[in-house]
């Protein structure tokens, strides 16, 4: 359990930092469910109007 900890408050940040730093300036960001979820609403009052 402790390794677990471990990878997702130290290992897991410091290796998306390295990732975001090498990524070229036209690749877009990863989806995620906050985005996604937002997408879609956004979409669905763009509908409604």
């Amino acid at each position: 359990m402790e390794q677990l900890d471990l990878l997702g408050e130290q290992v897991l940040p410091t290796l998306r930092k390295e990732f975001d730093a090498g990524r070229p300036s036209d690749v877009p960001e990863a989806p995620t469910h906050a985005s996604l979820l937002t997408q879609r609403t956004t979409q669905s009052e763009e509908a409604a109007e």
